[in-house]
């Protein structure tokens, strides 16, 4: 349809560290370097530090909420 408007989808790029071993700045760039050779645009980054015995819920990812039908997760 000629009038239809077309919006652009999210993508969003979740980092989780849980040690202090881990990185977000490693993690964020290795993820801008897939997106690119991907042919995705990062719309979001979304960064949490939390220890890793925590699950999914415990975690309160809100912005999970937020996705819609053709939304991407890295």
């Amino acid at each position: 349809m000629i009038n239809e408007v077309i919006k652009p989808r999210k993508i969003v790029a979740y980092i989780r560290v849980s040690t202090d071993q881990q990185d977000i700045g490693k993690q964020r760039e290795t993820l801008v370097h897939y997106s690119k050779r991907a042919g995705l645009m990062i719309t979001r980054f979304v960064g949490i530090e939390i220890s890793a015995t925590k699950g999914l819920v415990e975690r309160k990812l809100e912005f999970f909420n937020e996705f819609k039908e053709g939304d991407i997760l890295i």
